[in-house]
């Protein structure tokens, strides 16, 4: 059969980095996901979950 696939692996602070990145301002999401080789969509699901995050505080 296929190979079996070999996803990469973000850390939490990763993932926190590459969201605040989007609204610094100096760079579009588009540009921010294409430097960090993730789609956008992965992008507003890791935005979604830490803005949760940050409510439970």
């Amino acid at each position: 059969m296929g190979e079996k696939r070999k996803y990469r692996q973000f850390t939490v602070e990763q993932k926190t980095e590459v969201v605040l990145a989007g609204p610094r301002g100096d760079r579009s999401v588009r540009e921010v996901c294409r430097e960090d080789q993730i789609s956008e969509t992965l992008y507003y699901s890791w935005r979604d979950k830490l803005l949760e995050a940050a409510r439970l505080l």
